[in-house]
This record gives C-alpha cells, sequence and structure tokens, in this order.
C-alpha cells in the first residue's frame, strides 16, 4: 500500500501511535554513501526485515502530498520492496 499524506510527520506519529512495531524512514535521494538505486533497495530491505521479524505487512507512505518527489519516492520504494519478493505475510 502507498500513502500520500499532507504531512509525513503527523503519519508517523499516528503509525507510532497506533501500535506500528516499526516506523521506518527511506529515501530514494542519494547520500555520501549510496548512489543510484543503492538508497531505495536499502529503505526497501529494511522494511521487509521489519514486516518479517514482526509478522506484518508493509504500508508505505510518502512524506507530502504537495511534493511530486514524495510521492514517486514513496511508489518507486515499494515497487522496490514487490521486486525483492515482499508481496504480503
Amino acid at each position: 500500500m502507498v500513502a500520500v499524506t499532507d504531512a509525513g510527520g503527523v503519519a508517523f506519529d499516528a503509525a507510532f501511535t497506533a501500535g506500528a512495531p516499526a516506523v521506518l524512514t527511506g529515501t530514494i535521494a542519494r547520500t555520501m554513501q549510496k548512489r543510484g538505486r543503492e538508497p531505495a533497495m536499502a529503505a526497501a530491505r529494511r522494511a521487509i526485515e521489519a514486516a518479517a521479524a514482526a509478522g506484518v505487512n508493509i504500508t508505505v507512505v510518502a512524506a507530502s502530498a504537495n511534493s511530486l518527489e514524495d510521492v514517486l519516492g514513496a511508489e518507486y520504494i515499494m515497487r522496490t520492496i514487490i521486486e525483492l519478493g515482499f508481496t504480503s505475510l
């Protein structure tokens, strides 16, 4: 599932408050250590590992509906999660 919110921080707080077993952040942006697909792959792998450990599914939330880059980044990370073989538990 990909969700788009007006404020990612609010979604983060809501998930945490509602008892989500893990709330993670990820990016598609290059970093000092990661280039190309590496940031998205790292985010996808962290999400898969956390979901498998907790026995839950994954929801990807874009930080802002006002930023197309955030929406496309969330979609890209979700597609990467599926590409790595995680569809649901």
